[in-house]
């Protein structure tokens, strides 16, 4: 079925190609009595689109097969080749290997993008330059050959080719881009040539399996997070040459052991692995290989560079001396086990991300000197508890302490003017924090999930609060319990606490609007509202209250009354006697209203017949059977029993025989004869 749909395909190109071309030869044939320059018109020959340049030449813009060999052409339709457009061979997966002419002097950007199944490349002598992106996710892609003619290599130009275990660059390149071989996972070693004067950020960021690099003499500039988390590098030498070297270069190679630097180096030291500049006033990378649990920094150290100690997971504890009057970005980032910390008192700025990821820092002192805390400075601090930060500090950046989820005690300035976005998201354990009348703006998001911040009061000073910003609904809890808003005119934007919290503010105010918008109850702090008739919202009930509702005719702020519960309307329920064979019941009550049972009605067991001694309403014979009734004398009902027969009780009688007259014997019953 996918090669019916590939062939359909196949064919549509093909009919799309020869209108092309029918086009094409109307316009070329128009032109030519017209006098029109042909150059940038598109046109298609073959398997290929292509655009005539102004020199003549043209340039492949577009493949429109699929086959997994190409050679491309040095001429078409008589027109030499030059070029390689942009993208025009991107996407092809199926592409394996591609021969190019020696015509070809330009590669553009993304030409073979996404080539997922190129594995190998000859670029030809007469190119110049290798485009951005040009073998971006070519991840089959294991060798290629770049000839002498080449001085530029674009960014992005081997991105994530993962399969790539070498490559030789010629002496002609001068700069190696932004990320030209990013993700090349498979690449072990690389030597840069003596012309490369640039190695530009993220250039081999992530080449987990690099171990050694060599660094020409004619390179001046190593950019940041140029070898980003190359685990396994582990040595490298900075020549003389660079004079422009980002601490972050080497961020997260763990395996580093030594950072070597020309001792003709005019700019830059290395002392026991630590990379100072030349004077030793910045301390730009302290290696996160060290296992040392305790460094204390020089007091010639006047600067920390960006991720100076970023990832250093055996540290414990740090000095930092009075000499530091900033903490950059990202210094400390990541050092999951640095405990505590003092911020020397010249010291007037954090940068962003500096303490993040932090997780075993339970304290920092801050100093009066501080002016600045940068986003994210200690975010994902999971140990921290408590912070006072002076009122020296003016600004606080976002995310400043997102997530610090320990986090019990913030002393708050009063010279800070905004509570920027997320600043103490997911602060679970966060408890009474105080906004002062100083803040103006609370982000969006800067409360999020502080599931014990039970009450908030927003100053007057408060003009503007972001979206979700108190918003926390844990466990079918909602919090905050209850917000306080001073300011009548302030400017909520969105859903800013859970419909369940309470909201305190005056008559007319932003505040009434929010929470008859989203269904909170809304609780005046003035008198000045004008009630309206009652509603009964809720009738009372024997045992439940009821609720009366007003609405404000001003500001259409809500008021609620409890009506309370009637109690129920006792009616007795008379007991009933038990007879020999009824039951009968106990007194009892119930609510005339609901009908409920106030006194259940007891059942009282039958009492059942009590006889006399009985009289024989017929005698037994001596053959018939009697009868004897008894009756009860409570309710005169009646029982018989049978009286047996009293059966026969015979006599006989002798006469004795004479001379003259026999003698006889009669036998007779005495009682029925």
């Amino acid at each position: 079925m996918e090669n019916a749909n590939l062939q359909n395909t196949v064919s549509q190109k093909h009919y799309v190609k020869k209108a092309l071309s029918i086009l094409l030869s109307l316009i070329m044939l128009f032109s030519i009595t017209a006098g029109i320059d042909l150059s940038a018109y598109a046109a298609v020959s073959g398997n290929y689109e292509y655009e005539i340049q102004e020199d003549g030449t043209i340039m492949i813009t577009e493949y429109l097969a699929w086959e997994k060999s190409v050679v491309l052409p040095s001429k078409i339709d008589a027109y030499e080749v030059t070029a390689i457009g942009h993208g025009a061979f991107s996407g092809c997966e199926s592409l394996e290997s591609i021969t190019i002419p020696d015509s070809v002097t330009n590669i553009g950007n993304s030409a073979f993008e996404n080539c997922i199944s190129l594995t190998n490349m000859v670029i030809p002598n007469g190119v110049t330059s290798i485009g951005d992106y040009t073998f971006y996710d070519c991840e089959n892609l294991t060798s290629i050959t770049i000839p002498n003619s080449v001085r530029r290599i674009g960014e992005n130009a081997f991105f994530n080719c993962t399969s790539l275990t070498s490559i030789t660059i010629p002496d002609s390149v001068t700069c190696i881009g932004r990320m030209t071989f990013s993700l090349c996972t498979s690449l072990t070693n690389i030597t840069i040539p003596n012309g490369v004067t640039n190695i530009g950020e993220y250039a081999f960021e992530r080449c987990t399996s690099l171990t050694s690099v060599t660094i020409p003499n004619s390179v001046i500039g190593i950019g940041n997070y140029a070898f980003y988390y190359c685990e396994n590098l582990t040595n490298i030498t900075i020549p003389n040459s660079v004079i422009n070297l980002e601490g972050s270069a080497f961020c997260g190679c763990d395996s580093l052991a030594n950072i070597s630097v020309a001792s003709d180096n005019k700019n830059y030291v290395s002392v026991d692995g630590v990379l100072y500049n030349k004077d030793k006033s910045e301390l730009i990378k302290y290696l996160s290989s060290k296992t040392n649990t305790f460094f204390s920094i020089p007091n010639s150290v006047t600067s920390i560079g960006e991720n100076a100690f970023s990832y250093c997971k055996s540290l414990k504890s740090i000095t930092i001396p009075e000499s530091v009057t900033s903490i950059n970005d990202m210094t400390f980032y990541n050092c999951k086990n640095l405990k505590g910390i003092t911020i020397p008192n010249n010291v007037t700025s954090i940068g962003e991300n500096a303490f993040s990821n932090c997780t075993s820092l339970t304290g920092i002192t801050v100093p009066n000197s501080l002016t600045s805390i940068g986003k994210s400075a200690f975010s994902n601090c999971e140990s921290l508890k408590s912070i006072i930060i002076p009122n020296s500090v003016i600004s606080i950046g976002e995310q400043a302490f997102y997530n610090c989820e320990n986090l019990i005690s913030v002393t708050f300035p009063y010279s800070v003017t905004s509570i920027n976005d997320w600043t103490f998201y997911h602060c679970t354990r966060l408890e009474n924090f105080t906004i002062p009348n100083s803040v103006t703006s609370i982000g969006g998001y800067a409360f999020y999930d502080c599931r014990n911040l039970v009450s908030i009061t927003i100053p007057n000073s408060v003009k503007y609060i972001g979206n979700e910003a108190f918003t926390c609904e844990y466990n079918y809890s909602y919090y905050p319990e209850d917000i306080t808003i001073m300011n009548p005119n302030l400017n909520i934007e969105g859903c800013i606490v859970s419909y369940k919290t309470k909201i305190y503010g005056y008559c007319n105010s932003t505040a009434v609007a929010y929470a008859n918008s989203y269904g909170n109850n809304f609780y005046a702090l003035d008198d000045n509202h004008v009630w309206d008739d009652v509603w009964i919202q809720n009738e009372a009930t024997c045992l439940e209250n009821g609720t009366k509702r007003y609405t404000c005719t001003s500001c259409k702020a809500i008021k609620k009354e409890v009506i309370p519960a009637t109690g129920h309307k006792t009616v007795m329920d008379k007991a009933v006697a038990a007879t020999c064979t009824k039951a009968g019941k106990t007194a009892g009550s119930h609510c005339s209203v609901c009908n409920a049972v106030i006194t259940a009605q007891k059942t009282v067991a039958a009492t059942g017949h009590t006889y006399d001694a009985g009289i024989v309403t017929k005698a037994a014979t001596c053959t018939a059977t009697g009868v004897k009734t008894y009756t009860c004398t409570s309710c005169g009902a009646t029982k018989t029993e049978t009286i047996k027969a009293t059966g026969h009780s015979y006599k006989t009688t002798v006469t004795k025989a004479t001379t003259s007259k026999n003698g006889s014997s009669v036998t007779k019953c005495t009682k029925c004869g």
